[in-house]
């Protein structure tokens, strides 16, 4: 017997994960299906990709000038000064769709930008935990130099979506302020307020606002996990737990971190970053304390561009700072692409360890 068979896509796909497919066989009243995952080829070249974004191939890459963690603040509210703030609507990427103060209720919007940057597109993604009502249907993002002198950078008619939206400028403009204004909302011209899940900028991908640390928190670096390897109780947590805090926040005080204690001889640290994605890396930094004591010569590095399980390609090892000096930057070879970096610290007891960090 032969039934017709259909491919669907399963909603509320994840792009954290593998994606998937769903095999549906139905005759009459009968019905029978699987979902099956399909494999990624990390090496494959990205075609006709619409899960976030469907943007120009030429913006890809683009970093978000807006971006809080870049240093994108809110700095003036329907005209008003206020002290820079950090809104939810500043943090780019897999957007907060609850629990979080994500409603706009000022007309107008004024954000310093990271720096001085060309800005060439403008991205906007509605909530979508929200009534539709309030979502609003028109934005106006203007341009300034100076936070004075503004030019109308393009009107934005959105369209009623739950995926981000993204808007090419009809050309390129340098700006240092972004002013973004609403125009109410679907329900209700002269809503109180508009729901929105994140919005940003798109800058030329050639535009850096200085060297990035790819670790640090505040851009979703993490430790996935960190364990003792060797010694009579490995696995034992190392860093008191607090991976993030003591192995990639550099300002730690006097506070030192320490990489084996009497229990164990090896640390393995597994860091990745914002939203699992992959990052270019072209240096690595090691950032000491005058007071490391027996400081390690080097930590071991292996970079993986599957994930935090590898497999893993072994890089060449993170040197320590020379005698009296706390910092090591060092230059890969070549750029490496990586969504999960290893990191092997063989210590004496009593030894403090580096905090690793990634540059673009």
């Amino acid at each position: 017997m032969t039934l017709p068979v259909r491919v669907e896509m399963p909603p509320m796909q994840s792009g954290l994960s593998d994606p998937q497919i769903r095999v549906v066989a139905q005759a009459g009243t009968r019905r029978a299906a699987v979902t099956v995952p399909v494999a990624v080829d990390a090496a494959a070249v990205e075609r006709g990709a619409g899960l976030f974004w469907a943007a120009p191939a030429g913006l890809r890459g683009g970093l978000d000038p807006m971006r809080h963690g870049l240093g994108g603040r809110v700095v003036v509210l329907d005209g008003v000064a206020v002290e820079p703030l950090d809104w939810a609507f500043l943090h780019d990427g897999d957007a907060p769709q609850s629990d979080v103060p994500a409603s706009l209720a000022a007309t107008a919007v004024t954000v310093q930008l990271a720096g001085e940057a060309p800005v060439a597109a403008f991205t906007a993604h509605l909530r979508t935990t929200d009534d539709r009502g309030r979502w609003p249907d028109r934005l106006t993002l203007e341009l300034s130099l100076d936070g004075q002198d503004w030019g109308e950078a393009m009107v934005f008619d959105l369209t009623a979506s739950s995926l981000p939206q993204v808007f090419a400028l009809p050309q390129v403009q340098v700006a240092r302020f972004a002013r973004i204004t609403r125009h109410g909302c679907r329900a209700d011209p002269v809503c109180g307020s508009v729901a929105l899940a994140d919005m940003g900028l798109v800058a030329t991908p050639d535009w850096r606002p200085g060297a990035l640390d790819l670790t640090d928190p505040a851009l979703g670096g993490h430790v996935v996990w960190a364990r003792l390897l060797g010694g009579k109780d490995k696995g034992e947590n190392p860093f008191g737990g607090r991976w993030n805090a003591d192995l990639l926040t550099v300002d730690r005080g006097d506070s030192l971190t320490r990489a084996s204690d009497q229990l164990g001889d090896r640390v393995e640290a597994l860091v990745a970053f914002s939203g699992n994605r992959a990052a270019r890396i072209a240096a690595l930094g090691w950032v000491g304390s005058m007071e490391d004591g027996d400081r390690l010569a080097q930590v071991d590095v292996a970079f993986s561009l599957t994930g935090p399980a590898g497999p893993w390609t072994e890089g060449p090892p993170l040197l320590a700072p020379p005698e009296g000096e706390t910092t090591t930057h060092q230059t890969l070879p070549s750029p490496i692409w990586a969504r999960a970096v290893k990191f092997t610290l063989r210590a004496t007891p009593t030894t403090p360890a580096p905090s690793p960090t990634a540059s673009p």
